[in-house]
């Protein structure tokens, strides 16, 4: 999943280039005879909000038999096979839409193709809630998307900010009351660690031991960090 997450993001670096560096020529309503992929006849799909998996247990019409038989391999030992399968499938769903919204980018079906832009954009949030997705990831993601849909600077800007809030948002919240014990122990570490070495470099030089001085740096962290677990 990670490497093909990878790849997504690749593409879409090059393709937010491409389509930036186009201007105008890039937002243009194409003409039927102007169309030069031979994917005219790709449709964009009614939602790509994720629908529940049957109860069944089948695969849903939009997997093939391979795609589903490697997902139920790859969930079958999880804590909770069939909340980890629904989450990737919603994945793939998301990673299938992006893929199929750039095989629309020179065909005449403009609406449909902003219309699965805009999908894709509702998408992002749930994508980060569930950690597949970074900050940085989904502000590509977000920037391509939004060349595509809003071909005015002043306003991309503007909507980008509100996505990019809705994202924030989704984010999980820190620990901090992890946050606040990591820097508790590392604040005892630091004050044991700079005893300890004011301690060896007052000794004369005959009496000092660097592995005795390892050790005693060692014996602290285990007082600090161990302790605490």
């Amino acid at each position: 999943m990670a490497l093909t997450l990878g790849t997504l993001v690749l593409i879409v670096a090059a393709w937010w280039t491409s389509a930036r560096e186009s201007g105008e020529q890039a937002q243009a309503p194409a003409q039927p005879n102007s169309v030069v992929r031979g994917d005219i006849g790709v449709s964009a799909p009614a939602s790509l909000i994720p629908e529940a998996l049957p109860s069944d247990g089948s695969r849903p019409s939009d997997f093939s038999a391979q795609e589903w038989s490697t997902l139920q391999a790859a969930t079958a030992d999880a804590p909770q096979p069939e909340r980890e399968l629904a989450r990737l499938v919603s994945y793939l769903r998301f990673q299938k839409g992006f893929a199929q919204w750039q095989s629309l980018q020179n065909t005449p079906d403009i609406a449909g193709r902003h219309r699965l832009a805009e999908q894709l954009l509702a998408q992002l949030p749930e994508r980060v809630r569930q950690g597949e997705m970074g900050a940085g990831e989904v502000t590509l993601l977000q920037q391509a998307l939004l060349v595509d849909l809003v071909p005015d600077e002043t306003q991309r800007q503007q909507r980008l900010a509100l996505v990019q809030a809705d994202v924030v948002q989704a984010m999980p919240a820190a620990d901090t009351s992890k946050q606040a014990q990591d820097e508790a122990q590392r604040s005892e570490y630091k004050r044991r660690e700079a005893a300890i070495v004011a301690d060896y470099q007052t000794r004369p030089e005959a009496q000092r031991n660097p592995a005795q001085l390892e050790t005693a740096l060692e014996e602290a962290r285990r007082a600090v960090y161990e302790r605490a677990n």
